[in-house]
């Protein structure tokens, strides 16, 4: 949903795009909450774009902490919950530089 969502925004098609991006959000995928951040920035809706930033990089933390092996082939590898935090910081921040 994400994807299609992200295929029909670089086609213009925007509403459509939010659509299924509201879909993929709705069954809790970060890329999708991302995607619809960067739609919403895009349109000039920094507010409720920062809430998706926000609402992506969180489910995603969460997503880490449940499975932390998804996220790379070995401990090595692993992210910790403090890297995890660093980076949804990051992507938080670069939304209110942006907006």
């Amino acid at each position: 949903m994400a994807n299609l969502g992200y295929q029909l925004a670089q086609r213009g098609h925007l509403d459509e795009a939010e659509q299924w991006k509201r879909r993929g959000t709705v069954l809790g995928h970060p890329g999708a909450m991302e995607n619809l951040a960067v739609l919403l920035k895009e349109r000039g809706d920094a507010e409720q774009a920062l809430e998706w930033f926000h609402r992506g990089a969180s489910r995603a933390l969460t997503l880490i902490e449940e499975s932390p092996r998804s996220f790379g082939p070995g401990p090595e590898r692993r992210r910790t919950k403090a890297s995890a935090k660093s980076a949804s910081g990051s992507l938080i921040y670069s939304c209110y530089r942006a907006a």
